[in-house]
């Protein structure tokens, strides 16, 4: 599979930087990864800048598959504390336009 094209944004800041990641098949992999390995989201609060908000489609967006045309958001609950994910119907026709396949907001 080809490496996810993924923009990180941070808020904090105002930089970003557009990154080829070469881990996770879509982006709810992506997200999981991202918050274990690389944020480390489980070590501090909820709404600290350590926490991040990725999302983004997978491999099979822009095809005729039924369903596969949502946009998957991975972030941590304000409400249970956990990893959550959720996702939005058709928005992946907008997202790929932007040639990127997941965008991740820090800070």
């Amino acid at each position: 599979m080809a490496p996810m094209r993924l923009l990180r944004v941070d808020v904090t800041t105002g930089d970003y930087v557009v990154d080829d990641v070469d881990f996770g098949v879509g982006p709810v992999d992506l997200g999981v990864l991202l918050h274990l390995k690389e944020y480390r989201s489980w070590e501090c609060g909820v709404f600290d800048e350590c926490n991040a908000v990725v999302f983004g489609f997978g491999p099979f967006a822009l095809s005729k598959v039924v369903g596969a045309n949502r946009v998957s958001f991975v972030f941590r609950s304000p409400v249970s504390g956990g990893l959550h994910v959720s996702s939005m119907g058709g928005a992946a026709w907008a997202l790929a336009r932007s040639g990127v396949d997941a965008v991740s907001i820090e800070g």
